[in-house]
């Protein structure tokens, strides 16, 4: 669920439990298309998607054109850009991602696709780049790195966003 914009004591309190959310959340939907909130889900509002799988067959050979892989598509998006949905991907377990070219569900055991591709095909896709344990200097630093490439709105927002990241070092490591 978005956090409530309007009410700033809530707004806070949210935010600051943001990765305790996505933790323990069942499942995160992503808005993996659009450039702005208004944007809309691809296949779920007016926006219908219009890339579909081709296939032909030639003699006895069928041919078609492959569709987009979760990582790709998602390395593209504005989403991927955004400094508040670091903790989104980072922190999620399972994610139902709504892209132009089609819905995914991806966890830690792989990528399930709406329009699955041919058995010949098919490969293996594991999409979770999640918290992996590390020496702590080593971990921020590539939080930090990682972070520091997204973009704010509001830049006076940056310590907050990473918020998340800090309170998870905390917890892992037991060192604050």
């Amino acid at each position: 669920l978005c956090i409530v914009q309007d009410d700033p004591s809530f707004q806070r309190q949210q935010i600051d439990i943001m990765d305790w959310i996505y933790n323990r959340s069942v499942f995160t939907i992503v808005a993996g298309a659009g450039d702005h909130v208004d944007s809309g889900l691809p296949g779920v509002s007016i926006w219908l998607r219009d890339v579909k799988q081709q296939r032909i067959k030639i003699q006895d050979f069928e041919v078609n054109n492959t569709l987009p892989r979760l990582k790709d598509t998602v390395e593209k998006s504005v989403w991927n850009k955004r400094g508040w949905t670091y903790q989104e991907r980072m922190f999620s377990h399972r994610c139902v991602f709504l892209t132009e070219a089609q819905a995914y569900f991806a966890c830690s055991q792989g990528v399930q696709y709406e329009i699955k591709p041919n058995l010949e095909t098919r490969y293996i896709e594991r999409f979770k780049p999640g918290i992996h344990p590390q020496p702590f200097v080593e971990q921020y630093s590539k939080y930090v790195t990682d972070y520091t490439l997204r973009s704010l709105t509001q830049p006076a927002d940056i310590l907050r966003a990473f918020q998340g990241f800090m309170n998870e070092m905390e917890r892992t490591s037991g060192q604050e």
